[in-house]
């Protein structure tokens, strides 16, 4: 099993033809379990591949003429392989950036409003009075915050695709931190 993980890992990509399904599900277990940190990857097209996209953290499936199981199963499902590097270098570079954008806002703002509760308890002499009204409390996130998160995702701009597809390097920024 180290030899097969060693050999795995010297490689830049595995390949594996002609395994049963349980087959490829131990390869894709035997990555998670002896290296937690990194991220699988894997792609299917027939039933057979089930329980491989299962396994790994990312699944895709490609439509193709053995059936649509793969494609029920799986996080992403393209209809031709060569959709894979738009899908990777395009699509998920621009992901990583807005689900960062977007967790950063999302911490910060609750953050700003347990700041505003903790600073209303110590002026009013931890009475267990409210600092706002029920209505603002509840009105917080959806009218007071949100629009704003929406607005910068909405407009966020960014390298052209065909550049970020040219540049494969570009997307490691973000998993290398």
């Amino acid at each position: 099993r180290s030899l097969i993980f060693s050999l795995g890992m010297a490689s830049q990509a595995c390949i594996c033809t002609r395994l049963s399904p349980m087959q490829k599900l131990q390869l894709v277990q035997l990555v998670r379990a002896a290296d937690s940190k990194r991220i699988t990857l894997t792609i299917g097209d027939g039933a057979n591949d089930v329980p491989m996209i299962l396994g790994g953290h990312v699944g895709v499936g490609i439509r193709g003429k053995e059936g649509a199981a793969a494609v029920q199963v799986c996080d992403v499902a393209i209809s031709q392989f060569r959709f894979l590097v738009p899908l990777l270098l395009c699509h998920g570079r621009k992901s990583y950036r807005r689900v960062s954008v977007f967790m950063c806002y999302y911490l910060y703002k609750n953050f700003v409003l347990l700041m505003a509760d903790l600073v209303w308890m110590h002026w009013d002499n931890f009475r267990g009075n409210i600092a706002f009204p029920e209505y603002l409390s509840i009105a917080y996130n959806a009218f007071f915050t949100s629009w704003h998160i929406l607005f910068v995702l909405g407009f966020d701009r960014d390298i052209k695709d065909e550049i970020a597809v040219t540049r494969p390097a570009l997307y490691k920024v973000g998993p290398s931190r």
